[in-house]
């Protein structure tokens, strides 16, 4: 699951990461949740349709984000069927760009590993 917004520049980083993950590991074992969350202004829709890769998406998720204790855009979640989280981001210093997006996709890519066993 990812909590994003259309100006989020850590979004935009990590979302190619975000595609790959879902090809290595195909839609017949993980299906991607993209929650459009603090975000007013923004083409949601546009930004969707952009990612090049299938996504449930929900466009208005603020309160979802609230159930779920996002308290910054990105949330990264890796949640099993029954609703448990087995993985969640943490803060971060690292500026947005590819050093953060590959510490992340390796983060998301261990906890599937883990789930998926």
């Amino acid at each position: 699951m990812i909590f994003w917004a259309t100006w989020c520049p850590y979004c935009r980083a990590f979302m190619p990461y975000l595609k790959k993950i879902h090809e290595d590991y195909g839609s017949d074992r993980l299906v991607i949740v993209a929650v459009n969350a603090k975000d007013k202004d923004g083409d949601k829709q546009a930004y969707v349709d952009a990612l090049g890769f299938p996504v449930v998406a929900i466009p208005e998720g603020d309160e979802i984000a609230a159930t779920y204790g996002v308290r910054f855009i990105p949330g990264l979640m890796v949640v099993d069927g029954g609703g448990t989280v087995s993985y969640r981001r943490r803060s971060t210093e690292l500026p947005p760009g590819k050093t953060i997006a590959e510490l992340w996709s390796e983060q998301v890519r261990a906890a599937l590993d883990q789930a998926l066993e």
